[in-house]
């Protein structure tokens, strides 16, 4: 969860205070992009896709680019890149964490190739238990799994219902 907290520190950071009259978005935030040091302090890495966005604009145009799992389907739909882009990305990277499973999986049932959609799904179906990772279950650790999960279903949720009501 540590590394959770720092790479939310870190978007937070490039969202709301990285210069007085533009925020950084970094359009590919997934695990790959986060890198541990000697002490395991997470660091976010590769900058190569980011962009700036003056400040009072809320989005750029732009191709969405990234890796698979990891998108925001709505960004994608609309070729719209702003803050949303790295929240929903966090989020799939807290569901990582928490199901040490991949963001996307070939061999996954077709409904179930998007980590994002699996864990979205499971949780609606009060089914958490069943998928968090058998470390984190264990005594002390599920009541704080629980509350991360929260958060990342809150990063993860609009896209996931827009979606799935597009698909209905």
């Amino acid at each position: 969860m540590k590394i959770a907290a720092e790479i939310a520190a870190a978007l937070a950071y490039m969202h709301s205070s990285s210069t007085s009259n533009s925020t950084i978005i970094h359009l590919n935030v997934n695990s790959k992009r986060i890198l541990l040091d000697e002490n395991y302090t997470a660091r976010l890495a590769y900058f190569r896709e980011a962009k700036f966005v003056i400040q009072g604009e809320t989005h750029v145009e732009g191709t969405v680019r990234g890796s698979s799992g990891y998108l925001d389907p709505e960004s994608i739909q609309s070729n719209t890149l702003s803050e949303k882009n790295d929240v929903y990305s966090f989020g799939v990277v807290q569901v990582e964490l928490l199901t040490s499973q991949k963001a996307f999986c070939e061999e996954r049932p077709e409904s179930d190739k998007h980590l994002a959609s699996f864990f979205l799904r499971s949780v609606e179906e009060s089914r958490l238990d069943q998928i968090l990772e058998g470390e984190i279950i264990k005594g002390e650790n599920l009541g704080t799994a629980k509350k991360v999960a929260g958060l990342a279903k809150r990063c993860l949720g609009k896209a996931f219902h827009e979606r799935s009501n597009h698909e209905a």
